[in-house]
């Protein structure tokens, strides 16, 4: 212990005598500190935690792919297994999806769109309530089937889907 009180009184000894050396060391410090937590962080939120659903350390994404040719998923589940693996002990929660690409069509030159097909509790899964409108119901697609509303399929846009198109300039 007593070494240690001989260091600090040589320190602040050394501290009246150059001021300037210390308080340069003490920004440098500072400086050295502040950018390594702002480098973290930006690190941290950009590729460590990138996802800003509920329980993001908890989702598991489950696909068996061939390694022959790649075609795709090769898990399939209908309805029955569906409501199987909800039931699972080991499973808190799961949801179905279905990935293709489509053309968006309209008053306007046709868009080649990335589509896919969810299970109602897509949001409720995820944690993140949609900006505009209202997510899916059960009600919305009875023991698996698409249902339609006033002769249209029933659909959510992403943002940048919904900026790009008619809907977004309309009143609502």
């Amino acid at each position: 212990m007593w070494n240690f009180v001989q260091d600090l009184q040589y320190a602040f000894r050394q501290f009246r005598k150059a001021p300037g050396f210390v308080l340069t060391a003490v920004l440098s410090l500072t400086l050295g500190i502040g950018a390594t937590t702002a480098i973290f962080s930006v690190v941290y939120g950009v590729l460590l935690d990138p996802y800003p659903y509920k329980d993001n350390d908890r989702m598991v994404h489950v696909e068996l792919r061939d390694k022959k040719n790649s075609r795709g998923p090769l898990l399939f589940t209908n309805g029955t297994g569906y409501a199987q693996i909800r039931q699972a002990s080991a499973v808190d929660d799961v949801f179905l999806q279905q990935r293709a690409q489509q053309n968006m069509t309209g008053d306007q030159v046709p868009v080649s769109v990335n589509v896919g097909l969810y299970s109602p509790n897509l949001f409720e899964y995820m944690g993140v309530p949609p900006l505009l409108g209202r997510e899916f119901f059960t009600s919305d697609a009875p023991n698996g089937k698409r249902r339609t509303c006033c002769g249209a399929q029933l659909l959510v846009l992403a943002a940048p889907v919904w900026r790009e198109s008619r809907c977004s300039r309309k009143k609502h």
